[in-house]
């Protein structure tokens, strides 16, 4: 799988990396230049939305750096700004990097908690339909990480067929290595 970016910004390269394909920065010191060069910014942005939804990327290359404990900081309090100012599609975005900072963390049952509650407003809410197989993947995916691998298989089930219609490779290559670690772990379990 090729290195990804955090939405598209210079020098925010990822790889999804084992045991539970969490991202991981592909040239550390380009992401932390990339997070100095965003926090000043951020003090002067009058849009608060904007800014809210800036820091949740801040709290994701937090997490692609390793640095769990101030992802799940940032990540709080930008669900909780989020949440105040209604921005639920901001709010479900930050949620789903939620999940894998608790994933990092090894709070695979946290993590699950918050993959069903992104999961639920995306399907409650018609406007955030498009987010849907974002939080199908990244629900099955702490869902492995709990060992509930029979709600993983149909939620990541359910997230390939969704990116198998939208024609992404990159994000159907990403379903698939989370169905192919499900593979691996029920054939150990099995056995």
């Amino acid at each position: 799988m090729k290195a990804l970016t955090v939405d598209g910004t210079v020098n925010t390269e990822y790889v999804l990396g084992p045991p539970w394909l969490l991202p991981e920065a592909s040239r550390p010191e380009l992401m932390q230049a990339a997070i100095n060069s965003l926090l000043p910014v951020l003090e002067y942005e009058r849009d608060q939305r904007r800014a809210v939804q800036s820091r949740s990327q801040v709290g994701f290359m937090f997490i692609c750096l390793g640095r769990i404990g101030e992802a799940l900081k940032t990540l709080h309090d930008c669900a909780r700004s989020q949440e105040s100012i209604q921005d639920y599609r901001g709010l479900v975005a930050t949620q789903l990097r939620q999940v894998q900072a608790l994933q990092a963390s090894n709070d695979a049952a946290a993590a699950v908690e918050i993959g069903r509650a992104a999961l639920t407003r995306t399907n409650a809410d018609p406007m955030l339909s498009d987010l849907q197989h974002f939080a199908y993947h990244h629900l099955g995916k702490a869902e492995l990480q709990a060992g509930l691998y029979g709600e993983a298989g149909q939620h990541l089930l359910n997230a390939l067929a969704s990116r198998q219609q939208m024609f992404d490779h990159e994000l159907v290559s990403s379903t698939e290595a989370a169905l192919a670690l499900l593979r691996r772990l029920t054939t150990n379990t099995d056995a």
